[in-house]
């Protein structure tokens, strides 16, 4: 499944002819994840919803009250949603590093929409001494098989991936000027 934000629509493609498969209306997709039992989860107007592809309703899941800045998600195969909001450079559509409200932040919900957690500071990574559990500048971000996540960080130097536990504590981080 991908999302085209410029036609107003996610694609299901064949996975082995890339052929179109299915299209579903959504408006302006930004990201979307694919449950377990194929149910779609898009990113859209600063909410999440889902849908199948059997049924191409649009379901609410978590408003756009309980997000701020949304960018990527995923969904792991307990059904958690993950996503990764990220004020800086349009991800969110807040500017660049200067503007007013800055946000860097990583939130897990359960299938039905409940927060499980915030991690890291909701300003991002401070000045001064590193906290390897802060982020900025979220690009992606993707679920491991335990509750946890692996995110990227792409905006600026130095580039860095981590892997976080479901806690909150960092079990391995990687560096690099660029990707």
């Amino acid at each position: 499944v991908v999302s085209y934000p410029d036609h107003d629509a996610i694609r299901w493609l064949d996975p082995g002819t890339g052929a179109i498969a299915d299209t579903a209306a959504v408006t302006a997709p930004i990201s979307v994840a694919v449950g377990e039992d194929g149910t779609v989860f898009v990113l859209t107007a600063g909410r999440i919803v889902r849908l199948t592809r059997a049924n191409h309703t649009l379901v609410e899941v978590i408003p756009a009250t309980a997000l701020q800045y949304p960018y990527r998600i995923d969904v792991d195969a307990e059904g958690r949603i993950f996503v990764a909001e990220n004020s800086v450079n349009g991800h969110g559509g807040n500017g660049d590093l200067g503007a007013a409200v800055q946000h860097h932040q990583v939130k897990t919900f359960t299938a039905a929409g409940n927060l499980i957690r915030a991690y890291g500071r909701p300003e991002g990574r401070a000045d001064g001494l590193y906290v390897g559990s802060d982020f900025l500048m979220l690009d992606d971000i993707t679920a491991d098989e335990t509750g946890g996540f692996y995110v990227a960080e792409g905006v600026g130097v130095p580039k860095r991936g981590a892997h976080i536990r479901a806690d909150g504590t960092v079990a391995a981080e990687w560096f690099s000027a660029n990707y």
